[in-house]
């Protein structure tokens, strides 16, 4: 199970990231439908690594290593896909979409061909950004919040979760102070 939504009927969206599909519970429990599939056709998905329900009951899709989007209509029918470019739009961990359609971004990922040994490159940002991005991402991310990051100090640790975030515990030297960011 990859990530779970409830929309405004309270029914209840799980995304089952092994068989890329989402499944729709009735707010009595009751398969209500399913959506997608294996596939690369349209209606179909490929490596769901999350998505969210709208309050219009759309649903925006991230797919095939999160270079992909693709938007259904309120019934699960295919409305259109967005393909993202690793080298300029970049992939894209989004963690919340807005009623109009513009995305909350926590990280911004893109390919430096100029520079293939570096591969994937972060935009050079001080802090931990959050951006807006407008739909039909034809716009530049604007920066929406900036967050001040602990300096590294001896006892910080660093891990990796899923969907390939990085996470980092550190501590303040006075000790009273511990923070998580993920």
């Amino acid at each position: 199970m990859g990530s779970v939504h409830f929309d405004a009927e309270s029914n209840l969206h799980i995304l089952d990231n092994q068989s890329d599909q989402i499944f729709v519970a009735g707010p009595d429990g009751s398969l209500v439908r399913a959506l997608g599939g294996p596939g690369e056709g349209p209606g179909e998905f490929n490596g769901v690594t999350s998505f969210f329900v709208a309050r219009d009951g759309t649903y925006t899709v991230f797919g095939n290593g999160d270079r992909r989007i693709d938007l259904l209509e309120s019934g699960g029918d295919f409305a259109r896909r967005i393909d993202l470019d690793p080298a300029t739009t970049g992939m894209i961990l989004t963690e919340a979409v807005f009623p109009d359609g513009s995305l909350l971004i926590s990280q911004i990922v893109r390919f430096d061909w100029n520079n293939v040994a570096a591969g994937f490159v972060l935009p050079e940002e001080e802090g931990r950004p959050l951006w807006i991005l407008p739909f039909p991402l034809d716009g530049d991310p604007e920066t929406m919040y900036h967050a001040w990051e602990l300096p590294e100090t001896e006892g910080s640790c660093r891990g990796s979760l899923r969907r390939g975030r990085s996470c980092s515990t550190r501590a303040v030297p006075s000790s009273r102070l511990s923070t998580s960011m993920c």
